[in-house]
């Protein structure tokens, strides 16, 4: 699963990356993929590319395009505007803090930051952006009436239906083929409570015949990642 590092200094990136990987540690989660981009615009350009990242961590003062601007053209957009943000900002910078809560910034912190102190203050809002795009497996076992055995046979099942998906995607992607494919995907998503890859589903949906061979590669490669990640955490909690 995919988590969106902006910043334009490398140092600061990296400074991301151990907030990030400390997050993960802490709440004793499967690795997510750590991606980054130099500044706002090769951000905005994954993303329509179809990355779709859990959550993106990003700076706010950048050139070419700033983390403020960066989430006031996702919210534009209808396929971004749930997409949740954390932008990192300097205390003095009380404007920004206040025009991005009113965009709906998911959280902010304030740098410099030291990263256990960031850690534990992200600690509730990380695990609510988790709760949104996905169920927790135990609630899942719960609502199928299944066991984490069989939890974790259907999302090994479901992986194996998204590489078919993937080795096949040229042809039915230009096939009337195409809708039923991806609603079997959403559906499939919305079974096993992965409520963000039923979104990208339905993302692409919506995009019909304008769905692009790249968007719909990185989208079907967000989309395994997600369940790769939710199998994983199935697996950390039946040992």
């Amino acid at each position: 699963m995919n988590l969106l590092l902006v910043d334009d200094d490398v140092v600061s990136r990296m400074a991301l990356l151990d907030l990030a990987q400390a997050l993960q540690v802490h709440h004793g989660l499967p690795p997510l993929t750590l991606v980054e981009a130099e500044d706002g615009e090769a951000a905005w350009t994954l993303l329509e590319d179809g990355l779709a990242p859990v959550l993106v961590l990003c700076d706010v003062q950048m050139p070419k395009l700033s983390g403020l601007d960066l989430l006031k053209r996702a919210r534009a957009e209808r396929s971004f505007v749930e997409q949740p943000f954390v932008l990192v900002t300097s205390a003095a910078d009380v404007s920004t803090v206040r025009q991005s809560l009113s965009l709906g910034v998911s959280y902010y912190v304030v740098k410099p930051f030291a990263t256990e102190a960031a850690r534990a203050s992200l600690d509730v809002p990380f695990l609510a952006i988790l709760d949104k795009a996905m169920e927790r497996p135990r609630a899942t076992q719960a609502r199928l009436k299944i066991t984490g055995e069989r939890l974790q046979g259907y999302l090994q099942a479901f992986l194996t239906q998204i590489a078919q998906a993937q080795a096949e995607q040229e042809a039915w992607r230009v096939s009337e083929d195409c809708k039923s494919r991806l609603d079997a995907l959403a559906t499939g998503c919305l079974t096993l409570g992965l409520w963000w890859g039923a979104k990208l589903a339905m993302r692409l949906q919506e995009e019909g015949r304008r769905l692009g061979a790249e968007r719909l590669r990185a989208s079907l490669s967000s989309l395994q990642g997600i369940v790769e990640w939710q199998l994983e955490v199935v697996r950390l909690a039946a040992r």
